[in-house]
């Protein structure tokens, strides 16, 4: 499969967080001049067959500057956690793969997520392990996870790490990524005010190193 064709997933940007330790809606907070939510977005949409947002809030992430054929979805029950997510995603998925993205991801690698898709070999779920474990929130589902997905979030459990030993998964090490991604800056997740000035230090270092005579406007956070 080249780099251009569009492999056939769904990606699900996950936006139903409560954002508790950055204490605003981190996904409509800007990096390099877009929403957090609508750069995942952007990114999975140059790899994926179809992207959709799954929120509790779709009445902000309205606000959020998502491209025009991006579908938003409300959780079926609102604040369920990434598994309640992941439920509405298997629902509304227009393929038989759904692949579970994070909303606060600034450097996903489109290469990452194909180096997902060709470690398949016949798995229900397809996640990096990395030294903190699972990544479930840069990986992919098989449609066939959602009757056990349910099964779990009724159990009263919302984390997705749950429905791991109950499917049939393969994980990819961090060694397979750094030849996609040699940083693994994919991992990179904004939780914090403090992690968010750092990826967009990080940001303004890049375009400077590129480009030395273009200023960079520092874009402020806002709702």
């Amino acid at each position: 499969m080249s780099d251009t064709t569009h492999i056939p997933v769904t990606a699900a940007v996950l936006a139903g967080g409560r954002s508790q330790r950055m204490g605003v809606d981190k996904t409509l907070l800007q990096f390099d001049g877009e929403s957090l939510v609508a750069r995942v977005a952007d990114i999975a949409a140059q790899v994926c067959a179809h992207v959709i947002v799954v929120t509790n809030r779709p009445e902000a992430i309205a606000e959020a500057g998502l491209p025009a054929n991006v579908a938003v979805f409300a959780d079926e029950v609102a604040y369920q956690g990434p598994l309640g997510g992941l439920v509405t995603a298997l629902t509304q998925a227009e393929d038989e793969w759904v692949l579970a993205l994070a909303a606060d991801m600034p450097w996903l690698e489109p290469s990452v997520i194909r180096a997902l898709w060709d470690a398949r070999d016949g798995a229900q779920v397809v996640l990096p392990t990395s030294e903190k474990g699972p990544e479930p929130l840069l990986a992919l589902y098989h449609t066939s996870c959602l009757p056990e997905a349910r099964r779990v979030l009724e159990s009263g459990r919302r984390r997705l790490v749950a429905i791991l030993p109950r499917v049939k998964t393969v994980e990819v090490s961090l060694d397979t990524l750094r030849r996609v991604d040699p940083g693994l800056r994919s991992l990179v997740n904004v939780n914090t005010p403090e992690e968010l000035l750092e990826v967009r230090d990080e940001a303004a270092n890049d375009v400077s190193t590129a480009a030395p005579r273009v200023s960079v406007i520092e874009v402020g956070a806002r709702r």
